[in-house]
């Protein structure tokens, strides 16, 4: 008789760790049923323990620890697999189900037996695209898949694997918090498949490379209730005169133009002028936005909480000429829809589908029409599926990202620069309030080595030299279990905790080698749902 503690791989499972009796003989990482309520799921061996192992865990429970009495065992899938999902799973400190069942279909994982057939690829060497867009930007790859379509690795024919732009953040799930290149990884080692990394380049050769310096001096009070009258623009603000010339040149020789932004919708942040106070939501006190929804103009907040009438005056100082910050694409196109008479078009992932900016692109294309684009990283990846590049390509600002405290800000910036000059054919333009940054000189040369600065992040034992943990925790009501985890963590790893109005969040860093063996992950996976702990996050404060 032995003990076996299994993780369930369907999400909908309420426990992450079950156990039961068995009788037969079974192995870790074997994929069996079990009995659960009064249905039977399947379930994945973690752990097996004798009877004298298992003597002070069985006291310790309050429950009775059911029996498998035959078992049933699912062979669709290789041991590499499956303990390359656990090692994924334990590293980001999520449930198994929750990353199994993230590589395999739904419709896979709902008739789960022997019979059905998985498809998979034989060949010997698979490509991986972190998006539909970019995989079908390589037509001339057959053998590619998704990161979703993961579980069509599982083959012993494959030998090497290529994953391209493998800096996209696109690999990271947005949801469920885990990496799937750290899988991908995984999985090579245990089958000793090569693996070939590949990472977007800046090519500069064909094209020309401006720096434009953004003069910050002179911005326009924006009365809200007037959004759409002249009084908006008294003048260019975001769009510099020396920018603004260098685009009717481009206009006069009829290309197509795209001016990139990070932000959608209208402003992701609004302040008063006088009282420098931040217009907040009143229930969570994130920055609300404004966005253009029919006609009007209306203030959101990202939760989805009720947002507040646009007239809405400063809470503290009652200013209703209040100043909408940030360069998003409904500012940009107020900014110039009456300085140039052609084609403007504005698109982002709330106003269009894939569908629409395939059917855009192949008009302008085909007819070529001289237009220029508005939009953010959606309308660069719904270009690069469609093999659609820019005559000109200008940034409009990329400063609300070097003022984001992220150890590796820098090179991320660099990745997308890579990625919009790859889809422009003769002239990027890259605003910019500070020229004097030495990263700009290190892009001109193409010096992506010192825009990594590895060296400095190894000194400093940062990521990805080490294990970044954050915890957040919901405070208001929650203060007990806050200190629960301070005193453990305190017999454990070094940390720091931020504190806000309505939660604490734990920042760890710890040891890159030793992290996977650290019994403070099985501490941190036994926490109450309600507490989100996030491995490797990208924003490190």
């Amino acid at each position: 008789m032995k003990c076996i503690k299994v993780y369930p791989i369907l999400k909908r499972t309420f426990s992450d760790s079950l156990t039961y009796w068995i009788n037969t003989d079974v192995e870790v990482g074997n994929i069996i049923e079990a009995p659960l309520q009064n249905r039977m799921i399947w379930v994945v061996i973690d752990s097996i323990l004798s009877v004298n192992e298992a003597k002070e865990f069985i006291k310790a429970q309050d429950f009775k620890i059911r029996k498998i009495e035959k078992i049933k065992k699912l062979e669709l899938f290789s041991l590499d697999f499956v303990f390359s999902v656990l090692k994924t799973a334990n590293y980001y400190i999520k449930p198994f189900g929750e990353v199994f069942s993230e590589l395999i279909p739904k419709k896979i994982l709902e008739n789960l037996t022997n019979e059905i057939d998985i498809p998979r690829t034989n060949t010997k060497e698979i490509n991986v695209f972190p998006i539909q867009e970019y995989l079908q930007a390589h037509p001339e790859f057959d053998n590619k898949v998704l990161p979703i379509d993961l579980y069509k690795i599982d083959h012993e024919e494959i030998k090497k694997i290529n994953v391209y732009y493998v800096e996209s953040e696109y690999y990271r799930h947005l949801f469920k918090k885990f990496d799937y290149r750290y899988f991908i990884r995984e999985y090579c080692t245990r089958r000793k498949i090569q693996l070939n990394e590949i990472e977007t380049n800046l090519n500069l050769n064909d094209k020309n490379l401006y720096i434009i310096e953004q003069s910050i001096q002179n911005k326009t009070s924006i009365k809200k209730k007037n959004l759409d009258n002249e009084i908006y623009k008294d003048q260019l603000n975001l769009i510099s005169p020396e920018l603004f010339s260098a685009l009717k040149k481009c206009v006069k020789n009829n290309e197509c133009i795209f001016l990139y932004t990070l932000k959608k919708g209208f402003a992701p942040k609004t302040i008063c002028p006088d009282c420098k106070h931040v217009m907040k939501c009143t229930k969570c006190f994130e920055d609300l936005e404004i966005e253009l929804k029919g006609n009007s103009y209306v203030f959101t907040c990202k939760n989805d909480h009720n947002g507040l009438p646009i007239d809405t005056p400063c809470p503290v100082c009652l200013n209703e000429n209040l100043l909408p910050l940030g360069a998003s694409i409904e500012v940009i196109y107020q900014e110039i829809r009456k300085e140039f008479d052609i084609d403007i078009v504005k698109i982002d992932n709330t106003s269009n589908t894939k569908s629409q900016v395939k059917k855009i692109f192949g008009e302008y294309f085909e007819n070529k029409k001289p237009v220029i684009f508005i939009g953010n990283d959606f309308l660069i990846n719904q270009s690069i599926g469609i093999n659609f590049k820019f005559d000109t390509t200008a940034i409009i600002s990329l400063e609300s990202l070097f003022a984001i405290p992220l150890y590796s800000m820098e090179y991320e910036i660099f990745k997308k620069i890579a990625l919009i000059s790859g889809q422009t054919k003769k002239n990027l333009i890259i605003q910019t309030r500070d020229r004097d940054n030495p990263f700009w000189n290190y892009l001109k040369e193409n010096e992506n080595k010192k825009i990594k600065d590895m060296i400095e992040l190894e000194e400093l034992n940062l990521p990805p030299f080490s294990t970044h943990i954050q915890i957040s925790i919901p405070t208001e009501k929650n203060r007990e279990t806050l200190e629960i985890i301070k005193k453990y963590l305190n017999q454990q790893e070094p940390y720091f905790e931020v504190e806000e109005k309505l939660k604490t969040t734990i920042h760890i860093l710890t040891d890159k080698k030793e992290y996977s063996r650290n019994p403070m992950i099985y501490f941190l996976k036994s926490l109450p749902h309600y507490i989100k702990v996030e491995v490797d996050s990208r924003n490190l404060l």
